[in-house]
């Protein structure tokens, strides 16, 4: 009885640590966000944070770089997707020739910042 105990309580700390691990894996919104900003200023971009109270889902950030160009990103936390009214903006500045990036962890980040250079 004692040996079951054990090793339900080893297997449920093991599943808790597997756990952990996977939201240390993940990359918060607010951390990739702060990172786009500042790789995108290294660049000597700016990275507009965008709001309007007029017109909802729009991108997170527009990224202004020198020589003229200029896209948008769209921040997420790692695994998460953009909503239905986001996706439908996005399409629509798709649509308008512009670029628009969905950020969600560090690959699309970094393909946003190769994109700026």
């Amino acid at each position: 009885m004692d040996a079951q105990i054990r090793l339900r309580t080893r297997s449920s700390y093991k599943r808790q640590f597997q756990v952990f691990m996977a939201e240390i894996k993940k990359k918060s919104e607010k951390l990739l966000e702060r990172k786009f900003a500042q790789r995108i200023k290294k660049r000597g971009g700016i990275a507009l944070k965008l709001f309007s109270w007029n017109f909802t889902g729009l991108p997170d950030r527009l990224a202004l770089l020198p020589k003229g160009r200029i896209f948008f990103a769209e921040i997420k936390t790692t695994g998460k997707k953009p909503t239905q009214r986001q996706e439908a903006v996005i399409k629509q500045l798709r649509n308008l020739g512009f670029t628009v990036f969905v950020i969600d962890d560090e690959t699309s980040l970094q393909k946003a910042i190769e994109y700026a250079e």
